[in-house]
């Protein structure tokens, strides 16, 4: 009998002893979800840093935040400050200032790593603005100036036989398919929907958005884009690379890319699986100020995959 009553006792007791543990977890979790609210950003902390960067704002700024899963809060508060140029770029050159709108003191990883000539905060998010020495815009140089508004002008062909520019419906676009093709594209053979060129943006190898002209090169054949007039500065800057899903497996086939002036080839080179967003930068100096075809030939022995996109541009004075 008393063995009974024991057992009753401590069951009891270990019954109350798990009811005080669960109490005290849901106690845990309610503060912890208080806590976390006080430390999130509202709305209106994002509306006013928006507002303040917004006033302040002047060409040649490039407007970021940190760390890099606040960007569609970004994009939400001052999506009317940002461009494909921006959201897509290669590389600094073009930016003379960087805005940040950060939270719990992420750093942006583009800024430099000092302190910022400006601060301001607003409520949970930080404003910080750093002004670029190691830039173009910073050099006192003349902006570097992106082709790809070009390829409006271009003409495409295919094996020597012209490729269609078109206006289509846009529609494609979600895990696997490659970039978005843009409205008006080139179309250099119907039966093969992938075979466009166009100004679009891509997710490279490290999953960054890369403003670009995509040119899938569609075998052996060159696929072949020309820029007529293009007047020289002292370098051209390329940059290249696949869509993140047709160059992470790393079993794709490699790509032949020719830069060709006036018919002239100035840089050929193989982009193989891995090699991310690849630079390119030629010296022109020596055709500084005068005007050029510049032409970019694609082609791969097995075309399966390789949705190859491009960006150039001219840098450096022209006389």
């Amino acid at each position: 009998m008393r063995t009974g009553i024991l057992k009753t006792k401590l069951g009891t007791r270990s019954a109350t002893f798990l009811w005080l543990v669960t109490l005290s977890a849901i106690f845990v979790e309610l503060v912890g979800t208080l806590v976390d609210r006080t430390r999130v950003p509202t709305d209106d902390d994002w509306r006013a840093a928006a507002a303040f960067v917004r006033a302040r704002s002047a060409p040649h700024d490039l407007f970021v935040s940190a760390p890099s899963y606040t960007d569609p809060l970004l994009r939400w508060a001052a999506g009317d400050l940002l461009t494909p140029e921006q959201a897509g770029r290669s590389d600094l050159e073009s930016f003379g200032r960087i805005w940040a709108l950060s939270v719990d003191g992420h750093h942006p990883a583009d800024a430099p790593r000092r302190p910022p000539d400006l601060e301001k905060r607003f409520g949970r998010v930080q404003v910080s603005r750093w002004t670029l020495d190691d830039t173009a815009i910073g050099r006192g140089e003349t902006p570097p100036l992106s082709l790809l508004p070009r390829i409006a002008d271009a003409r495409v062909s295919l094996g020597g036989r012209p490729c269609e520019r078109i206006d289509a419906i846009v529609h494609g676009g979600g895990l696997g398919t490659g970039p978005l093709p843009p409205r008006r594209r080139f179309v250099c053979d119907p039966r093969r929907p992938w075979l466009w060129v166009g100004e679009t943006i891509t997710e490279d190898l490290e999953l960054e958005p890369r403003h670009c002209v995509a040119q899938h090169p569609a075998g052996a054949e060159p696929l072949r884009v020309e820029l007529p007039r293009v007047r020289l500065r002292e370098r051209l800057v390329f940059y290249g690379g696949l869509y993140y899903e047709h160059e992470r497996e790393r079993v794709g086939e490699a790509i032949r890319v020719a830069i060709l002036l006036d018919d002239e080839e100035v840089a050929g080179f193989l982009h193989r699986d891995g090699d991310g967003w690849a630079k390119v930068e030629l010296d022109t100096s020596a055709r500084a100020g005068t005007s050029a075809s510049l032409i970019v030939e694609t082609s791969t022995k097995n075309p399966l995959r390789r949705s190859y996109c491009w960006a150039a541009s001219l840098r450096g004075d022209a006389p």
